[in-house]
């Protein structure tokens, strides 16, 4: 008896990820952007766009080298941030918001987020992602 509530279990466990894996996915937040580009097109991001790059602290005794790319093509924005360190390159982010100096970024595959103010060639607020670190990245080049 106690093996066929074990059975049972296992299928409506398999059952529930069948019904799972075929569900539309939802959009990408880029992918709902892309609908609402004119604030895109219309240069909103233009003081953002570039290659960024800083250390995130830690730890008071571990720092990890981030290269943050943000550019611009066929009306959609592209986010991409390196961790050299971590052997992780091209994770891709999707913009969650901008408003006039600060963008908002998030990379659903660590379970991480920026929020981040431009101020000329410096972007500098918060790296969230099981705490929140201050995180500053100069604009290379």
């Amino acid at each position: 008896m106690r093996g066929a509530v074990i059975l049972a279990s296992i299928c409506a466990g398999l059952l529930l990820l069948l019904v799972y894996a075929r569900a539309p996915t939802a959009p990408r937040a880029n992918d709902r952007i892309a609908e609402d580009n004119l604030a895109i097109a219309d240069g909103a991001v233009d003081g953002f766009l570039g290659e960024w790059t800083g250390d995130l602290r830690v730890r008071r005794d571990l720092s990890l080298p981030l290269i943050l790319r943000l550019s611009q093509s066929n009306e959609r924005f592209d986010i991409l941030l390196d961790s050299p360190d971590q052997g992780m390159f091209a994770l891709e982010g999707d913009l969650i918001e901008i408003d006039g100096a600060f963008i908002g970024v998030a990379f659903t595959a660590i379970g991480a987020s920026l929020r981040l103010q431009l101020d000329e060639n410096v972007l500098a607020g918060d790296y969230i992602q099981g705490g929140v670190y201050n995180l500053e990245l100069t604009r290379a080049g």
